[in-house]
């Protein structure tokens, strides 16, 4: 992520992909790696920057849109569930900080809202529109559901905070479900994990990932 981070370069202060095929637009991924690097270095400031950023190009008020132009400009309108999960967990971790008196109070986004208030939205968006059947994660609020995951979207890590920090216990059947998919596949026995298969384990050879031209069978 560092190597992309070229603030002298772009007046839009996102981590912009210099090399990608539209060169110098930015994902809403790398939005939640640049929060997640930033907390981990214990840097409010840069999280509070990259955050920002995100809530100004990419924030519907609901979800973060998947991707935008060097210019901020929107190239995609949907959310990358991996992306909103990120932000999400990153959001809580930060209002904990604040709340333990580690990190400065009163931060609010170019959008209105603090840290506290911004994660129960996006939680209540992914849940509602990222999660199918209460169960199933989907790549995303506009496709995908039991007939095609992407095991490296589940996070079921993230979905116990997401449950201690509403008191709630409607994650639990999302992480129990990622767990019978990820072992219901044929590679789980040597640890390994397709990039799409379906929820019983089943490789889609016509998955949209980065390995699909070897028919599901890539880690």
């Amino acid at each position: 992520v560092g190597r992309f981070v070229e603030e002298t370069a772009y007046q839009v202060l996102l981590v912009h992909r210099s090399f990608a095929g539209v060169p110098g637009d930015a994902g809403s991924e790398v939005v939640g790696y640049g929060m997640i690097l930033a907390l981990y270095s214990n840097d409010q400031t840069y999280f509070n920057k990259i955050w920002d950023a995100g809530e100004d190009k990419m924030c519907t008020g609901r979800l973060y849109r998947w991707r935008c132009a060097e210019d901020g400009g929107a190239l995609g309108i949907n959310a990358a569930t991996d992306a909103d999960e990120d932000i999400a967990a990153m959001l809580i971790f930060a209002d904990h900080l604040v709340n333990k008196g580690l990190w400065q109070k009163g931060h609010v986004s170019p959008k209105g809202a603090s840290y506290k208030q911004r994660a129960k939205v996006i939680l209540d968006s992914i849940y509602g529109t990222m999660v199918q059947n209460g169960k199933y994660v989907k790549p995303g609020n506009a496709w995908g559901g039991a007939k095609k995951l992407n095991p490296g979207y589940f996070a079921p890590a993230f979905y116990r905070i997401f449950n201690s920090f509403e008191g709630s216990t409607r994650w639990d059947s999302v992480i129990e479900q990622s767990y019978k998919s990820i072992e219901s596949n044929p590679g789980y026995s040597k640890g390994l994990l397709p990039d799409w298969m379906d929820a019983k384990g089943n490789l889609l050879s016509n998955g949209p990932g980065y390995n699909a031209y070897d028919n599901g069978h890539s880690m």
